[in-house]
């Protein structure tokens, strides 16, 4: 839970990584990153710079409920089992919203030469990212945990949320890095945020459960080092975000690259699959056999196993999405490896559909006798990603070596 000295602190070094002039930035260190805190003191003023969707605020955003994938199921003889409620990500929509306002403000303002009017919508979005990668409020967001968790399942005469209020930022100075651009357009700008949020905030929500366990056997000698992971992952986060603003406002457009599926965060993804899966959503890089032994990312093909060094798993159930937003006009072409891996038990067939841009691009099976296929997509935007159909415990789902090509090479 990050104080307004913490967030000076975290801004200021996140400002440090910019390789470029950015002019005075004594208003955004010492007061714009601290206006999500301040607007309920003082809301009249700070309202024209507080964006609020479905009356939240864009500053602690909402946990992603994950209930409907695992809970909620209907059947009948003419549908068979389905979903009884969607699942509707509201840590994705309220957060990519918040993005695309405080981005396109910023890169607006800066455009129109009142970069000091930017620069305090630039440290309102500065302060949420803050919050997500450094200390408590780390527990909450993409992940869908409940900051209370700790407190509800230890026992302990101690409140294990109190040890994480008081985490301070120390006297570090910022890690080795250089910041860079997340884009050449607010949507793949955006995009792209999403993805490092979702890393940053994952990661130092490790670093919490870690702190709280030091805290609780008195080891706090091991807690340093889980407050520099945190302090590296929101200045890096941050720092990012500084570089794109300022070369999205100036029209400097970054060399293209390809992306990995995996470097991307889905809105949309499946659980309660086979085996190790049951309680897993995804995984990036590799697989987990039935005893919960960690495997490589591996597909039998027509000329023999293949092993990839980057991809995905997860597992098979009634009904499973991976799905992502992808920014239009960003990538060519899309080309992956899809099948079963041969820990899978593979009993039946498991039919999956290939979305792109919202609708079906391609349709087929994978199964007993046809246990991969490659998939290519060209031009993939908007709504894009897989979707399985398929008995429970059927098999682990690889998706191997998914690269975007960029539009311009």
């Amino acid at each position: 839970m990050p104080d307004s000295a913490t967030h000076c602190r975290l801004t200021e070094s996140a400002l440090a990584l910019i390789p470029f002039e950015t002019g005075d930035n004594a208003g955004l260190i010492r007061d714009y990153c601290n206006y999500p805190d301040l607007y309920f003191s003082e809301p009249e003023k700070l309202a024209p710079y507080t964006f609020f969707r479905d009356g939240v605020q864009f500053h602690y955003l909402p946990d992603t409920p994950c209930n409907e994938l695992y809970r909620y199921w209907s059947a009948d003889p003419e549908h068979g089992i389905h979903r009884s409620r969607p699942f509707i990500n509201e840590n994705f929509l309220h957060a990519c919203a918040g993005f695309r306002h405080y981005i396109s403000e910023t890169v607006r303002r800066f455009r129109l030469g009142d970069r000091e009017e930017g620069k305090k919508y630039l440290g309102v979005l500065l302060h949420v990212l803050e919050d997500s990668a450094f200390g408590l409020h780390a527990l909450e967001g993409p992940g869908g945990t409940d900051v209370f968790v700790l407190n509800r399942l230890m026992e302990s005469p101690l409140l294990p949320l109190e040890f994480l209020t008081e985490i301070r930022c120390p006297d570090l100075d910022p890690p080795p890095y250089v910041a860079r651009s997340l884009g050449n357009s607010v949507d793949e700008a955006v995009m792209r945020l999403y993805a490092a949020y979702c890393r940053a905030a994952g990661d130092s929500r490790k670093c919490c459960f870690s702190f709280v366990m030091n805290c609780l056997r008195n080891q706090r000698e091991g807690n340093p080092p889980l407050i520099r992971r945190m302090f590296d992952n929101a200045v890096c986060l941050c720092a990012d975000v500084i570089a794109t603003v300022y070369l999205l406002a100036a029209g400097t457009e970054t060399p293209p690259r390809s992306c990995l599926l995996s470097d991307l965060e889905p809105y949309r993804f499946p659980v309660g699959g086979f085996g190790a899966y049951r309680f897993r959503f995804w995984e990036t890089d590799r697989a987990y056999g039935s005893d919960g032994a960690v495997l490589p990312l591996k597909l039998e093909g027509e000329h023999g196993e293949c092993v990839f060094s980057h991809g995905l798993s997860c597992g098979t159930h009634y009904h499973g999405d991976l799905c992502y937003r992808i920014a239009s006009g960003v990538f060519r072409s899309f080309a992956c490896t899809v099948g079963l891996h041969p820990a899978s038990p593979a009993q039946g067939w498991i039919s999956l559909d290939i979305i792109n841009r919202g609708t079906v691009a391609e349709s087929f099976q994978i199964g007993p006798e046809c246990r991969s296929r490659a998939v290519r997509v060209n031009a993939p935007s908007g709504d894009f990603g897989f979707r399985f159909r398929s008995l429970p415990g059927n098999g682990i789902v690889v998706v191997g070596d998914p690269v975007f090509l960029p539009e311009k090479a």
